[in-house]
């Protein structure tokens, strides 16, 4: 089922990115350009899993009315390895699509408080193998050398704080939730070492502080 959504997502998100061009060409002017990175953090039960990383992204956007843009990117998360529980190094690819509206201010002002929302799918993936430990009273029973990866759909919803009004080149601040599906089964590979102290996992929740810039 899961994999059905992907292809779906996935077949939607290239729609869009065929037809922005298409729609742009006589408005090329008027495409924005969008980077950033910064800090995410895992929260909830994938706080169990994971901790902290870094995140990046790179998204377009394409106007649709004055204060309303419609937009296409990808995000790249970087969660590390659990301090005590030895889960591996996680990365995630985000490949969404969304809308972003000026919500106080307007872009050409000098500040302007937006709000984003994006959806699409996720792929997340062990950065490499990593060994799996089942022991008793010190001594080592069993050792398996596994990988964890996981496809599904994904949402985020955020604000930032734009900045340099008319100026073709702006900065800003944001903050983001992130949301990705998982499934009830996901993260047993991970559970095996510790099944009475992580709990299971459905789905993957974090939150981001970025900094970044926007051109057009």
């Amino acid at each position: 089922m899961s994999d059905r959504i992907v292809s779906i997502s996935l077949g939607l998100l290239l729609v869009l990115g065929l037809a922005a061009p298409r729609a742009a060409q006589a408005q090329s002017s008027q495409l924005t350009w969008m980077f950033d990175a910064g800090l995410v953090v895992p929260v909830g039960t994938f706080d169990d899993y994971f901790e902290h990383g870094a995140t990046a992204s790179a998204e377009v956007a394409y106007p649709l009315q004055d204060r309303l843009d419609l937009t296409f990117g990808v995000v790249w998360d970087h969660y590390s390895s659990h301090a005590y529980y030895g889960t591996p190094n996680l990365n995630q690819w985000r490949f969404q699509a969304g809308v972003l509206a000026d919500l106080l201010g307007r872009r050409n002002d000098g500040v302007t408080i937006e709000g984003q929302l994006r959806v699409g799918a996720s792929s997340m993936a062990s950065k490499e193998d990593f060994w799996r430990e089942e022991g008793t009273l010190g001594v080592i029973v069993e050792r398996d050398r596994v990988s964890f990866s996981k496809a599904g759909v994904a949402g985020s919803a955020g604000v930032r704080l734009r900045f340099g009004g008319s100026s073709r080149l702006n900065g800003f601040l944001g903050l983001n939730g992130n949301w990705a599906q998982l499934g009830t089964d996901a993260t047993q590979v991970l559970r095996d070492a510790e099944p009475n102290a992580l709990a299971p996992l459905s789905s993957a929740m974090s939150y981001a502080l970025t900094a970044g810039f926007s051109m057009r």
